[in-house]
């Protein structure tokens, strides 16, 4: 308890909310709570590396297709998508390339449409840099020998899936909860708020006693720990080669402030920085 009670929301401590009333300025941090509400939230900070793979059947030149082996697999997550191609399976014999039928080994210039020249800017036709002015590029299927193997290629992609969620309970709503998960989602949590999706909480004495709702030192959970479950059930079912997961309770507690007709409902919490932090919803 003593590591987990300097993130426990304090009583006091907190900046100063005024809001105009009747000509006067009130701050809403000195004012009574009521209809209070503690609760924790369930902070997921997970990396998940995906491999995808896109088989295509494709013409390659003969003379350079070779069955290749897979890419293995990174020891690191890369910081961006790596993209890989290999083929996998050749067929036995070779054929006339489909790609440059009427020309074999060639295709038609894609920048100036086989007419040799393009229109400068200045209004002159002068050759195409893109085929130097013959009109004609070497068929990117064979190229340029006339002949391709059909190939089974297969494209790799390797990525990871960054989650950084903050789930609370569904019977909340406002915009101080958006503000919570902004500051929270991507923080770096000590390790005494860490905890576990799968811990089950203990029944009554007798069998077929309902299970108690779980609890993180007395701030109770709601829902937020099932919507967790079902966010990284989505990313099991992708089937991760290899994932790293880290599950944090995040404690704060939930209240109404009433001042004359006015009701607002405030949100407090330990900020990620060690220093008491609250939000105001106008209700």
């Amino acid at each position: 308890m003593s590591d987990v009670a300097p993130w426990l929301p304090p009583e006091e401590g907190y900046a100063p909310y005024e809001v105009r009333s009747f000509f006067r300025t009130v701050d809403l941090s000195a004012r009574e709570l009521s209809d209070v509400q503690r609760l924790a939230a369930v902070v997921v900070q997970g990396d998940f590396f995906f491999r995808e793979e896109r088989l295509e059947r494709l013409e390659m030149d003969w003379r350079q297709a070779t069955a290749e082996d897979p890419p293995p697999i990174p020891e690191q997550d890369p910081a961006s998508p790596q993209h890989h191609r290999y083929v996998r399976d050749l067929a036995v014999e070779t054929h006339r390339c489909t790609n440059c039928v009427h020309f074999p080994g060639h295709t038609a210039c894609p920048v100036c449409g086989s007419s040799t020249t393009i229109e400068a800017v200045s209004g002159d036709h002068v050759a195409c840099p893109g085929c130097h002015g013959k009109g004609y590029v070497h068929c990117g299927s064979c190229d340029g020998a006339g002949k391709a193997i059909w190939t089974e290629t297969v494209f790799v992609t390797d990525a990871v899936d960054h989650v950084r969620k903050v789930f609370v309970d569904s019977e909340l709503l406002g915009d101080r909860l958006f503000a919570l998960q902004h500051h929270v989602a991507d923080a770096a949590l000590p390790d005494a708020l860490e905890t576990s999706l799968d811990e089950r909480s203990g029944r009554g004495p007798y069998r077929d006693a309902a299970p108690k709702e779980r609890e993180f030192h007395g701030y109770r959970f709601g829902d937020a720990i099932e919507q967790a479950r079902r966010e990284l059930a989505f990313h099991e079912r992708r089937r991760p080669i290899r994932r790293s997961v880290r599950v944090f309770a995040y404690p704060f507690v939930d209240g109404r402030v009433q001042l004359l007709r006015r009701s607002y409902r405030r949100l407090m919490c330990v900020g990620p920085d060690g220093q008491p932090r609250h939000w105001f919803d106008e209700w």
